[in-house]
């Protein structure tokens, strides 16, 4: 079993990320950043993360957000980060990391990811993005008794929980890890704005809108809690400035009987699903072969 080698980034405002470095004997040109989605470690996608670099043309990059997993270094009341800090530092800095040291990085995230994506200062350096499961976290999007679920999850369940607490426990979003209490507060200030992440703040569109490298966003049929389609083609279009493609992905018509929010990177699901962020990818790079073949006809 390939072994990952461990990394600590250190960001701009001097936190550091814990990070796992997934690659082959064989150089490779390319780096595909995984970015997790809210209260999710690293090592969630570990099998992805050991597919792509074993199989492909790609090194994989993954990384703990500040306060969660491996870049928790303290105790989780005592955590002061927030959600914007996600892009504006962590995945930053792991794009940062990649870009010096490989001709091309492309980044693949789950939910959240699409939303501070574009925080990051160097997410315009990104050759191409792939969005798995990601929503505007805006509640005006969701409907039927999906709405009535989120809801109660930000009016109810989550004030209660930071109230006794001091923090958002991961068993309210069916388990995973912790979330800081203004991780989750910023959160529900996206959830409750009919603009998300947007806040109405241009200088926020403006992030969005200086992206213009190609986006491919996926949903799935049966994440009607976490991610249903309103919600993804929503976000979709804060991307007013990328090449945008959308897909929709139907459980039954790949003979899976449930997807929801987390089952893309369920390693009983590669064969079926984990090379299409990599096909995705590769229409975009260039191989060292067809390097050294370049080189060799001037």
């Amino acid at each position: 079993m390939q072994q990952a080698k461990n990394i600590q980034l250190n960001t701009l405002d001097g936190v550091q990320i814990a990070a796992n470095l997934y690659s082959t004997s064989s150089p490779k040109l390319n780096l595909i950043v995984v970015a997790p989605a809210a209260g999710v470690p690293q090592n969630y996608y570990r099998k992805f993360a050991q597919f792509a670099s074993q199989n492909f043309d790609f090194d994989v990059l993954t990384f703990d957000y500040r306060g969660i997993g491996a870049s928790l270094n303290h105790h989780i009341k005592q955590d002061k980060s927030n959600m914007s800090e996600w892009g504006s530092h962590d995945m930053n800095e792991a794009l940062r990391w990649g870009r010096s040291r490989y001709a091309k990085v492309f980044l693949i995230g789950h939910s959240v990811a699409g939303q501070v994506f574009p925080k990051a200062e160097h997410a315009k350096s990104v050759t191409a993005a792939y969005f798995v499961c990601t929503q505007t976290a805006s509640k005006r999007f969701w409907s039927g008794w999906p709405k009535v679920v989120v809801n109660l999850f930000w009016y109810v369940g989550l004030p209660i929980a930071n109230k006794i607490y001091g923090y958002m426990p991961g068993w309210l979003l069916g388990g995973g890890e912790h979330l800081p209490l203004q991780v989750t507060r910023e959160w529900r200030k996206w959830g409750l704005h009919p603009k998300g992440v947007l806040q109405g703040d241009q200088r926020i569109v403006d992030q969005f809108n200086r992206l213009r490298i190609p986006i491919h966003f996926v949903n799935v049929e049966d994440d009607r809690i976490m991610a249903p389609v309103a919600a993804t083609r929503e976000i979709m279009h804060y991307y007013g400035n990328a090449v945008t493609t959308f897909q929709h992905i139907r459980p039954r018509d790949l003979r899976i009987k449930k997807l929801g929010h987390f089952g893309f990177f369920s390693s009983g699901h590669k064969e079926k699903l984990w090379s299409m962020p990599i096909m995705y990818f590769t229409q975009y790079i260039r191989t060292l072969e067809e390097l050294s073949l370049a080189d060799n006809d001037l």
